[in-house]
C-alpha cells in the first residue's frame, strides 16, 4: 500500500468582512455547486472534499474524472500535502511529486540556464543530482544557444519547453498529474509523451486528473468519478467513463 485516505474532508474558510447572502451567491457561481458552500459557526466555508475513502496501491494508475470545480485538483493537492485536511487521515509510504504549476519560480530576468537550476530545486534538493541533470535538460529542451539568453526574450513555446524539460527530468516513486503536460510542436510533443510514459512506467503509483478520455485510457488502469467533492463511482476506466458520459 502506498497512499490511503480515510474519511478525508477538506474545507476552506472564506475570510470576508461582510459574510452575507451575496457572498454565498458569488461563491456558488464560481464553484459551480451551492452544496459546497455552507456556514459553519458563522464562518462561510467551501467544502472541497467530503468523506473521501481511497486506497492507491503499488502498480495503480488512477484516473480522476469530473466537471470543473468537482474536486479533482483539490484531491490531488490534498494527497500531495499541499492542502491540510479538516478531518480524517492520510498515510503516505513514500514521497510524492505533484505536477500542478510547473512554471512556479520562473524568473524572466535571468537566463534559461539559470532557471533550470532554480526550477530543478522544486523537484530535488540534491545539488549534485541537479548538476548531473543540467546537460540532459538543455538537450531535451532543444533551446540550443537560447538557453543562455534571458527568458524574457523567449516565445511562449520556448518557455513551455524549458519548464517541461525540467519537470520531466527527475524520477519519482509517486506522481500526481493535473492534466498531462503539453508543449511545443508535434515532434517535441511526441518526445515529451515518450518521456512521460517512461515516468509513469517506472513510478510505483500514478494519479491523473484529466478531461481527456484518450489520455485516461492510455495511462490508467482504474478510475474514480468525483462530483461535488465526493467519490460518486470507482471502478475500471471503461466503467467510470461510461457512467460519467451517460
Amino acid at each position: 500500500m502506498m497512499i490511503e485516505l480515510q474519511n478525508v474532508s477538506v474545507s476552506f474558510p472564506v475570510f470576508h468582512g461582510d459574510q452575507d447572502a451575496s457572498l454565498r451567491s458569488f461563491l456558488s457561481r464560481q464553484i459551480g455547486n451551492l452544496s459546497k458552500v455552507k456556514t459553519q459557526n458563522k464562518q462561510i466555508v467551501v467544502e472541497g472534499l467530503k468523506n473521501i475513502n481511497l486506497t492507491i496501491a503499488t502498480g495503480d494508475r488512477l484516473g480522476l474524472v469530473g466537471r470543473n470545480g468537482s474536486g479533482k485538483s483539490t484531491l490531488l493537492k490534498t494527497i500531495a500535502g499541499i492542502y491540510p485536511i479538516s478531518s480524517g487521515s492520510i498515510s503516505r509510504s513514500a514521497p510524492i511529486r505533484g505536477f500542478f504549476n510547473i512554471g512556479a519560480g520562473l524568473d524572466f530576468s535571468v537566463s534559461g540556464y539559470r532557471n533550470i537550476r532554480n526550477l530543478a530545486y522544486f523537484y530535488t534538493q540534491n545539488r549534485e543530482e541537479i548538476e548531473d541533470k543540467v546537460p540532459s535538460i538543455i538537450e531535451f529542451s532543444e533551446l540550443a544557444e537560447f538557453i543562455y539568453m534571458p527568458v524574457s526574450t523567449y516565445s511562449s513555446g520556448m518557455i513551455a519547453r524549458l519548464m517541461v524539460s525540467v519537470a520531466v527530468a527527475f524520477d519519482a516513486e509517486n506522481i500526481l498529474f493535473d492534466e498531462v503536460i503539453g508543449a511545443g510542436d508535434e515532434r517535441f510533443l511526441n518526445k515529451l509523451n515518450l518521456r512521460i510514459g517512461e515516468l509513469i512506467r517506472d513510478t510505483k503509483c500514478f494519479v491523473l486528473a484529466t478531461h481527456s478520455v484518450g489520455l485516461m485510457k492510455q495511462y490508467c488502469n482504474r478510475a474514480i468519478w468525483i462530483d461535488k467533492g465526493e467519490i460518486k463511482l470507482e471502478g475500471t476506466v471503461d466503467e467510470v467513463i461510461k457512467a460519467y458520459q451517460a
